[in-house]
């Protein structure tokens, strides 16, 4: 059976829809000018079996991914993340010539991206001393108990509230809160435990001269995460 007939300077031929793991003999002739042909030469071979990929692990990541709340509730950086990795994934699921290689790597992208996402949470309180009396204007750091190069910092209000809208989810036990007023740092840092979603502290904050009827005012931080 003639597969084809290709014009001259032609040197290779691709033929498709052959059968896998089955032998072919191909005789090739060459024809001139003034119509001679000439001696066929042969070449003998046996197809490959296709390769099959598993995509398990892909697909299950890609689901993974589809059932993330929505963008605004993580940080964009680590959305964003998310999202070129799913479009990468998407990419290698949908095409049939992908190696194993190339399907598990997809899948470990996908699935760390998801593991690094942070959530946005809004962390809120108030500082007060301990009659109970608001302490406005104190300028509040909050920070990740690993640090933080610029920690956000917000200022008490009239009625000594406070709140972050925008705070970073971390990996940590929770976050380092203390307050500032009157260029006077407090003295005693205390680490804020996360539990259930919210946060109830007591901590001791020693302001000098912060309070005038007070020379050592005890502040309470009542906390609640969001």
């Amino acid at each position: 059976t003639q597969v084809a007939a290709v014009g001259a300077n032609v040197l290779t031929y691709n033929v498709d829809g052959l059968t896998a793991n089955t032998q072919y003999t191909f005789n090739v002739y060459a024809t001139d000018a003034a119509g001679n042909v000439s001696a066929a030469g042969s070449v003998t071979f046996t197809t490959k079996a296709p390769v099959v990929t598993d995509k398990t692990a892909l697909n299950e990541a890609i689901a993974r991914a589809a059932a993330l709340e929505s963008a605004d509730s993580y940080t964009e950086a680590s959305y964003q993340a998310v999202v070129e990795a799913l479009a990468a994934a998407n990419l290698v699921a949908g095409n049939n010539s992908a190696t194993q290689k190339e399907v598990n790597a997809a899948a470990e992208a996908l699935n760390s991206a998801i593991n690094r996402l942070r959530k946005i949470v809004t962390v809120t309180g108030a500082v007060k001393d301990r009659n109970q009396r608001p302490v406005a204007g104190a300028t509040v750091i909050l920070m990740p108990l690993m640090g933080q190069a610029n920690p956000p910092t917000t200022v008490t209000d009239e009625n000594g509230v406070y709140i972050f809208p925008n705070a970073e989810e971390n990996d940590d036990s929770g976050w380092i809160l203390w307050a500032e007023k009157n260029g006077v740092s407090s003295k005693i840092v205390y680490n804020v435990l996360v539990e259930d979603k919210k946060i109830i502290l007591v901590p001791d904050i020693i302001f000098e001269d912060e309070i005038p009827s007070v020379n050592k005012s005890t502040l309470e931080m009542v906390l609640n995460l969001a």
